[in-house]
């Protein structure tokens, strides 16, 4: 049996622990980019010792003073995948199910269209969490740019998920209003022409 993360709160709950831990990863990376020195080289406790000593509020506002255009795009990406993520979940319809899951592969994949060797920092990334890095490396991005190809494979699963959805008949397909005891061919918040259980799989077997 197949289970989408929208298809239960408990499989919304689950599915979600994957992009949490990506959002942590990512903010990690943010703060040790604040507290390390290149090119001296640190270990993953090293690093969580010094953003921990120096203080996490201290960590975010030494960001935005010291490159604030920068930190604009850390933190509007990360938000941009928290927010597509939480819209998947909870959207009423398919349709937009699949456009979240598109724009959230997007926001993923396009770094690597313009420099595909940052598929390479997923690699950098194990060795920072398991091994010895330079504070460069953390300056850089290491962390933050290492979790883009776990989005790329997420946003690629959900896609699937959705494409293959089964069509929900007892809910409009482009605005998610309930069609429960409609008895015309027609939506009554948006006007769509509504298709029976029936012509929804001949159209799919067509």
């Amino acid at each position: 049996m197949r289970v989408a993360p929208w298809s239960s709160n408990r499989a919304r709950l689950v599915w979600s622990v994957i992009p949490a831990v990506l959002v942590i990863v990512w903010l990690l990376g943010v703060l040790a980019g604040e507290v390390t020195v290149h090119p001296d080289p640190y270990t993953f406790d090293q690093v969580l010792d010094r953003v921990w000593k120096h203080g996490v509020l201290a960590c975010v506002v030494s960001s935005w003073r010291t490159d604030w255009d920068r930190a604009l795009l850390w933190w509007g990406w990360i938000g941009a995948f928290i927010g597509l993520w939480a819209w998947m979940l909870f959207a009423k319809s398919r349709v937009w199910r699949l456009a979240c899951c598109w724009a959230m592969l997007a926001c993923a994949v396009w770094p690597v269209v313009v420099h595909p060797l940052v598929l390479a920092m997923s690699l950098a990334l194990l060795q920072a969490v398991f091994s010895t890095t330079d504070g460069e490396s953390y300056q850089d991005g290491v962390l933050q740019m290492g979790t883009l190809a776990p989005w790329i494979m997420l946003a690629a699963i959900c896609l699937a998920m959705a494409w293959v959805e089964p069509a929900d008949t007892s809910v409009c397909r482009k605005c998610g209003c309930s069609l429960a005891g409609l008895r015309g061919g027609v939506c009554p918040e948006c006007g769509a022409a509504v298709m029976s259980r029936s012509e929804v799989k001949r159209s799919r077997t067509s």
